[in-house]
């Protein structure tokens, strides 16, 4: 199941159950489709949708800029489309490289190991986080701590499934986008 669960409550607001291969348009791939089936209701309504590494591509990114909506994830590395010499260096612990062309900006940013991000609703800075252990803040993408932030909901949707389980468990397959309406 592919759901768009809302980010601070996880009400889950559109799903859509797989059952193979969807007639699509050939220029896109499985991940395009499923986010554009599943973001259409809140298309041009001033939300910014945040999603893992499996849906994010500059494509989608840029489709969803053309109906007014933000988006923000994690990327694959290897993701077609994204500046491979720009981002071949090597980085130390803390320092980040970054892309930026017209509204998608691509970020890889080195913690433990890199992680790369392309959002359509941040600026290109670093922003003091405090630390979970409370001794020193790390500083950190802009992007990153908001897709830490909002990412929750999903995993409060997953909560209150479990609440309810079902009668006979399977292995499931659930991947999920998640949205944040920004009040500007």
């Amino acid at each position: 199941m592919f759901e768009l669960c809302e980010a601070k409550s996880g009400y889950i607001y559109n799903l859509d159950v797989y059952t193979g291969a969807h007639p699509t348009n050939p220029e896109h791939d499985m991940a395009f489709s499923v986010v554009d089936r599943l973001c259409d209701k809140i298309k041009g309504k001033d939300h910014c949708v945040y999603m893992d590494r499996w849906f994010s591509s500059p494509k989608i990114f840029d489709h969803l800029w053309g109906c007014k909506t933000k988006a923000v994830g994690t990327v694959m590395s290897n993701r077609k489309e994204l500046p491979k010499q720009a981002f071949s260096g090597k980085l130390k612990k803390g320092e980040k490289i970054s892309c930026q062309q017209d509204h998608l900006l691509a970020i890889k940013w080195r913690d433990i190991c890199d992680v790369f991000f392309l959002t359509t609703a941040h600026e290109d800075v670093l922003v003091e986080a405090p630390s979970s252990k409370g001794a020193h803040h790390k500083i950190k993408p802009a992007a990153m701590l908001d897709y830490n932030k909002y990412k929750t909901g999903v995993d409060r949707s997953d909560q209150m499934l479990a609440y309810y389980s079902f009668e006979r468990r399977t292995i499931k397959w659930w991947k999920k986008l998640f949205f944040h309406l920004f009040n500007w």
